[in-house]
């Protein structure tokens, strides 16, 4: 037993200096990490002495530096991209999940996007931390500064469908009355510059108790008559006074509708034409005219139909001038074109429009 142990001994005796010398080798090498003092200087010790006694140590070492990089990065950065500036503080999360500075790692993490999206002004980054930040720190001050930017640029872009964006987005936001106010502002100016009624229409029946309702209102009537005077028809005559019977020009159109009625029967000359005047205006203004147009008609009529000489120019010519009929007249220069009495004829027909106002209105 005894020359057992004297066998052992010097094996004892070389273990133990081995440890001692290994030892030695660590704590030289750990002070030389600590010298070093970088987060790649601790990484090769820990490599190299996983379950040494400086192992935590040297984990907490590294963690504090690896954190004060990460700080350092951050600040020296100029970027303005948000989720670049975040994946620089995600990498600490990543590294350690629960370390020592997750909680400030966090909120720098929340402060610098807050931060950032504040430099860059835009929905989009406001929108951006939002969605990161459902129930961030600065939540409500995000939702103030997107809702006013969001307004300013449905001003600066100034559409109705800018402003649809932002009421989509506010209903009951702080800016809501005023953009819709605006909204309907550009409602009633452009429909307003849209040739006829129809643009007016758009903005009544958008807006029927709107404040522009009166001006578009008048707007319409004047265009309507103004449409019925220019255009000078029976229908666009019509449309007016049927929409506006006690409208500002109702009166006016009376008139103009049964200048138009007399013109029709005066261009026409048929007695349908003639009578359809008298169905409508039994006392008209141009009654007396219109009736003698209808005697001259049945007159014309039975002269062409009971005289002898209307293939002889002369003949023809005198006895139209015994009865002066503006018919016979008209048909005196359809028959002879070319003859010497024509040209009167022309004259006397001029002037007969004129005494009895035929002249197209």
């Amino acid at each position: 037993m005894k020359q057992l142990r004297r066998k052992q001994a010097p094996l004892i005796i070389l273990m133990g200096m081995w440890l001692c010398i290994s030892c030695s080798s660590v704590d030289s090498v750990f002070e030389n990490t600590q010298e070093q003092n970088t987060v790649e200087a601790y990484d090769r010790f820990l490599s190299e002495y996983q379950n040494s006694r400086y192992t935590t140590e040297a984990n907490q070492n590294r963690e504090k530096l690896y954190y004060e990089k990460v700080i350092r990065d951050i600040k020296s950065q100029n970027s303005r991209d948000v989720h670049f500036r975040a994946s620089l503080y995600d990498a600490y999360l990543h590294s350690y999940p629960s370390g020592v500075f997750v909680s400030k790692i966090e909120t720098n993490r929340e402060k610098d996007w807050y931060d950032t999206i504040i430099l860059i002004n835009t929905p989009k980054g406001y929108q951006s931390y939002l969605t990161e930040y459902p129930n961030g720190q600065f939540k409500e001050v995000v939702e103030k500064k997107n809702e006013q930017i969001s307004f300013e640029t449905a001003k600066t872009e100034n559409s109705i469908q800018a402003f649809d964006r932002y009421l989509s987005s506010y209903p009951k936001g702080e800016y809501t009355d005023e953009a819709k106010r605006i909204k309907e502002k550009l409602w009633f100016e452009i429909s307003n510059k849209i040739t006829g009624v129809s643009g007016l229409d758009l903005y009544l029946r958008e807006y029927p108790n709107g404040t522009f309702v009166d001006a578009a209102r008048e707007e319409r009537e004047k265009r309507l008559f103004r449409a019925a005077l220019n255009v000078y028809t029976l229908n666009d005559t019509d449309r007016y006074l049927v929409e506006y019977q006690s409208g500002d020009f109702a009166n006016k159109a009376q008139l103009s509708l049964e200048a138009l009625y007399f013109q029709y029967a005066s261009d026409k000359k048929t007695p349908a034409a003639l009578d359809l005047y008298l169905t409508h205006y039994p006392d008209g203004k141009f009654k007396a005219i219109v009736e003698k147009l209808k005697d001259d008609l049945s007159v014309s009529s039975s002269f062409l139909t009971e005289s002898q000489f209307l293939n002889d120019e002369l003949n023809a010519w005198l006895q139209i001038r015994e009865v002066d009929n503006v018919f016979l007249y008209n048909w005196f220069i359809d028959q002879f074109p070319k003859s010497v009495f024509a040209e009167e004829a022309k004259v006397i027909l001029q002037g007969r429009i004129q005494d009895h106002h035929l002249l197209k209105q």
